[in-house]
């Protein structure tokens, strides 16, 4: 039985999942933690390919992160989707640059560099603090204004599509303005930029929008609550003004990047349009036991709804627990971690220890310092970025997956290491190789190049810098990555920095590739927002105290408890909040929420 017939049964098993899949027309799905979205949004549209849409239209499928990107399109292709050039999937940043701005700039003269290439992050900070001053007067102080470039990229993206003349904040309008001017003047713009202007574009010309619908006849988005006003607005103009399909999907109750100008708002208004009517509602959570789920309905109430199909079980529980002088966190996280892994057989990689910050401000807090008590404890773990390099960006992503395949990938024995997708390796190589920054046509000949290289390489357990060689060699990467560098700089340039690092005379100069590539088993470290999307067995949650008392410190909660397949803990610190100490902390309604339950307790852990 293929996988597309496979996932087809088992969407017939749950009535919501199949309403979803055979709704014709416009389509709105709320669908929470474990509800199976991401193989329904999947088979949506290798449905749609087989049945519905014929070529040369296609579709295009947005998404908010190039690594969510990727895996949704894993998943089309493994059913057996046909590659063509009007399948595409991608952030809505890459959407609006590959499809609207790059096609139509010249045409309609926007005033844009030429050719496009987006600032890197330095040239970026560098020319936002010299309007900044021009402007103000103010020189940018990192230790007094952390939150002014947040705050001022989340006041645009709000008002994107007003001009700058009628913002009510006048000193952001002309800092920015003058910011955008200095970008373009060395021959730059940003993301942000490239929405606007492909929001203008498909606003103000009717022939963007037939030729995108000429390329397009659906639009499908995931995680639609993540991406903000813009992508509101590029929607409704596309589906008011032309005969693409929507099919969104998305949880407003996860909307947690309110720093990046998200709001839950637009999937509410989404689903309150008359042609997205009946609105479909995946009620089932396949991932954690109804202990995880009814702790979360508790939280949310009186949004939540979902029920968990795995039910109670005495292997599940969810914990609280003060830490502080008494019990301090280095000694809780070893307790917890040998509950889970010695008596309970957790492996390592499935427990994870989740904080709602990367780094404090004072450096009191957060992943990094977790990180260090993990040291000290001699507790194996695992990092999601780097604290030299940044693991994130799509180039570095591309090259792990590529190690370890080198490693385990390409062997029939791959002793319970993550799959290695070999056509999706190819897939990113062509788009690298033409200098793109969405799917491209098939190249057998950039296949054959990178099968060579890779086959040549396995088994190989290299020094980072001696395979790094092999791989610039074999595929000719300083030509390739200069063509690259026009549209991530800021990838080439982390990959830049890991080559140093991997030098001779570099921090990690006695890295080997199963380094590079992960294979070491150890608790995964990160934070709530980096979480999402991930599962686990155990979750813990440290420094529960810092989620405020506000409806985006509950979705945040949210998102993080249900990262939980079966057991959860969290810990706190008994401080109030420092703006108002009167106000009772989220742990305390969360015990009083949750008293009822006798498998939501507090854990002593006493010495």
């Amino acid at each position: 039985m293929s996988k597309y017939h496979e996932w087809l049964k088992l969407l017939q098993e749950n009535k919501s999942q199949w309403d979803a899949f055979q709704k014709p027309g416009n389509t709105v799905v709320i669908a929470g933690p474990g509800s199976g979205k991401t193989r329904v949004l999947a088979m949506k549209i290798a449905q749609l390919l087989r049945d519905e849409i014929a070529p040369p239209q296609g579709v295009a499928c947005v998404t908010y992160t190039r690594m969510m990107a990727r895996e949704l399109e894993r998943r089309i292709f493994s059913l057996g989707v046909r590659e063509r050039p009007n399948v595409v999937v991608g952030t809505l940043h890459s959407f609006c640059l590959g499809h609207v701005v790059q096609p139509f700039a010249k045409l309609y003269q926007l005033g844009l560099p030429d050719p496009i290439r987006i600032a890197p992050q330095s040239v970026w900070d560098e020319c936002l603090d010299q309007a900044r001053f021009t402007i103000t007067g103010e020189n940018f102080d990192p230790s007094q204004d952390q939150n002014y470039k947040t705050n001022l990229t989340k006041y645009h993206l709000q008002r994107i599509d007003v001009p700058f003349s009628k913002w009510e904040n006048q000193i952001f309008a002309n800092v920015l303005e003058l910011h955008y001017e200095t970008l373009n003047q060395r021959g730059f713009i940003d993301f942000d930029l490239v929405v606007k202007a492909a929001l203008n574009l498909i606003s103000n010309h009717e022939l963007v929008r037939q030729s995108l619908h000429a390329k397009f006849a659906w639009l499908a988005v995931d995680e639609y609550q993540d991406l903000g006003y813009p992508l509101f607005r590029i929607v409704t103009q596309i589906i008011d003004n032309t005969p693409t399909k929507l099919f969104a999907i998305g949880d407003p109750d996860q909307s947690i990047f309110d720093f990046a100008g998200t709001d839950p708002r637009y999937l509410h208004e989404l689903a309150q349009r008359e042609d997205m009517q009946p609105v479909i509602e995946l009620e089932h959570n396949y991932r954690s036991f109804e202990q995880i789920v009814n702790v979360c309905k508790k939280v949310l109430t009186p949004y939540c709804n979902y029920e968990s199909v795995r039910g109670l079980t005495n292997q599940s529980s969810c914990i609280v627990c003060e830490i502080g002088n008494v019990r301090p966190i280095g000694y809780v996280l070893s307790r917890l971690i040998e509950m889970y892994h010695v008596k309970r057989g957790i492996p390592l990689h499935k427990i994870a220890i989740l904080h709602p910050w990367r780094l404090s401000r004072d450096g009191s807090e957060g992943i990094q310092i977790i990180a260090n008590i993990l040291d000290a404890e001699k507790i194996k773990y695992v990092l999601d970025k780097h604290p030299l390099f940044d693991r994130s960006k799509a180039l570095i992503t591309w090259l792990e997956a590529l190690a370890l395949w080198c490693l385990v990938g390409w062997s029939s024995n791959k002793q319970g290491h993550q799959e290695c997708d070999f056509d999706d390796l190819q897939r990113q190589w062509e788009v690298i190789r033409a200098n793109q920054v969405l799917g491209v046509e098939q190249n057998t000949e950039d296949r054959i190049l990178l099968t060579r290289t890779l086959w040549d390489l396995r088994g190989q357990n290299l020094l980072l810098r001696d395979w790094f060689s092999e791989i610039h060699r074999g595929l000719q990467l300083n030509i390739v990555l200069a063509n690259y560098n026009n549209i991530f700089p800021d990838d080439v340039s982390e990959f830049n920095k890991l080559v140093d690092l991997a030098a001779e005379d570099g921090e990690l100069s006695n890295w080997r590739l199963e380094d590079f590539a992960n294979l070491s088993s150890g608790v995964q470290l990160t934070t709530l927002h980096s979480s999402k999307g991930m599962e686990f067995e155990a979750v813990i949650i440290a420094g529960i105290e810092r989620i405020w008392n506000d409806e985006n410190g509950t979705r945040l909660f949210y998102v993080g408890a249900t990262r939980a397949e079966r057991e959860l803990s969290l810990l706190y610190r008994r401080i109030w909040p420092e703006n108002n100490p009167q106000t009772p902390r989220p742990i305390q309604q969360l015990v009083q929420r949750c008293s009822t339950f006798d498998y939501f307790r507090h854990y002593p852990l006493e010495r």
